[in-house]
C-alpha cells in the first residue's frame, strides 16, 4: 500500500491531492509481473473536472545479465488512467525503461512512451528520466 498526498505549490496552484495505492508484485524466475491500482482524490476542482480518478498499471521487470549481473534491469507496462474532465475517454498507453543501479542506494531510471488513446491532446511520445537515492 502506498499512499500519497500533493499540496499547492505553483501559480494558480489550489487544493490537495490524495492518492491511496495498492502495489502487488509476482515474480516467476527472474521476470516480475506488477499491477498498481490507485486512486486519487482531489479536494478543489473547477467546473467540470473530476473530483477523483483512478490510475492502473499492468508491467514487467526482468533483470539483463543475470545470474551474474543484476545491476540493469528491463521494464515496461501499460497503464490507464481516467481523464481528469468529465465526459473525457480515459488515456491509455505503454511504456518502456530501463533501471540501473549506479551504486547500492542509487538506481538511475530511464524511460520512453506514448499515449495511443484517450482525449485528442494526449502525448504521441514522451520521455523520462529520474534519480532514486535510498536512505
Amino acid at each position: 500500500m502506498k499512499l500519497g498526498v500533493d499540496t499547492p505549490t505553483g501559480m494558480d496552484a489550489r487544493g490537495y491531492a490524495i492518492e491511496l495505492k495498492g502495489i502487488i508484485t509476482k515474480s516467476i524466475q527472474r521476470l516480475s509481473l506488477h499491477l498498481n491500482a490507485g486512486y486519487e482524490f482531489l479536494t478543489s476542482t473547477g467546473r467540470g473536472e473530476r473530483d477523483g480518478r483512478y490510475h492502473l498499471a499492468l508491467g514487467a521487470s526482468y533483470p539483463l545479465g543475470a545470474p551474474k549481473f543484476t545491476r540493469l534491469t528491463l521494464v515496461g507496462d501499460v497503464f490507464a488512467e481516467q481523464s481528469g474532465r468529465r465526459g473525457e475517454a480515459p488515456v491509455v498507453g505503454t511504456e518502456v525503461g530501463l533501471r540501473y543501479q549506479l551504486t547500492p542506494r542509487v538506481v538511475w531510471d530511464v524511460g520512453i512512451g506514448t499515449e495511443f488513446a484517450g482525449p485528442a491532446h494526449r502525448s504521441d511520445l514522451f520521455l523520462t528520466t529520474g534519480f532514486s537515492l535510498g536512505f
